[in-house]
């Protein structure tokens, strides 16, 4: 969980071109709706004192929201959820403050629709980024990938607990803190796995600094390693 933090928290990063879409297409209807509710909110003179004081606890859960953005590990649709229920909140004023129901009516439907179009963009690229089967020669087998490269666990098992690479890669790639051997030691005779697939060339440094875990593996093609019996 340590790492976990120090990897992820107060670090403003840049949203994914990948993800970008998938962002603008989940969260547009909700923003859209929430500025024509602020607008509302803004030019009424009709709010009483406890709905004030409701609007100001909301902007202040919207407030919180911005912040949590310096401590989420990335910024995919998901992890942006936190957003939804101030702008829903915001955007609730619409039906409050438009007097004429025809004006509501029209906004309701044109929301669903916006929300129907929405889906299906967001289904078809969710089909377009489906996680592809992984290119190495062997299935049903017990690897570890020291990598970003998670597709090649979709036809084998996984070893260890390293299927995050952004994090798990500073135990692999420095090896000069005497915990972070034992660390290693510990897990691969736990959970040795079959093979290993490295295509960020850290294994060999393990080889030479760890070698009661090296000399158990000898390589066997590009990038990769197999246990031996």
């Amino acid at each position: 969980m340590v790492t976990i933090f120090q990897e992820s928290a107060f670090q403003l990063k840049l949203i994914d071109s990948d993800n970008l879409p998938h962002i603008l297409i989940t969260y547009l209807p909700t923003i859209l709706l929430a500025i024509l509710g602020f607008y509302k909110l803004a030019t009424s003179s009709k709010i009483r004192a406890n709905a004030q004081k409701a609007q100001q606890t909301n902007f202040g859960w919207i407030l919180l929201s911005i912040l949590l953005l310096f401590t989420l590990p990335n910024y995919s649709r998901y992890n942006l959820v936190v957003f939804i229920p101030g702008l829903s909140l915001l955007g609730l004023q619409v039906f409050y403050l438009f007097k004429s129901k025809w004006v509501k009516e029209s906004i309701l439907w044109s929301l669903s629709f916006v929300f129907f179009i929405s889906y299906q963009v967001e289904r078809r690229l969710d089909t377009q980024q489906i996680l592809k089967n992984g290119q190495l020669p062997f299935r049903n087998e017990k690897i570890l990938v020291l990598g970003p490269q998670i597709e090649e666990y979709l036809k084998n098992r996984m070893s260890g607990p390293f299927i995050n690479w952004d994090i798990s890669k500073n135990l692999f790639i420095n090896l000069n803190e005497y915990e972070k051997v034992i660390v290693l030691t510990n897990l691969f005779e736990k959970d040795p796995p079959n093979y290993i697939y490295d295509p960020e060339n850290v294994f060999s440094n393990i080889q030479k600094r760890i070698p009661n875990i090296g000399l158990k593996y000898r390589e066997s093609g590009k990038h990769i390693f197999k246990r031996i019996p």
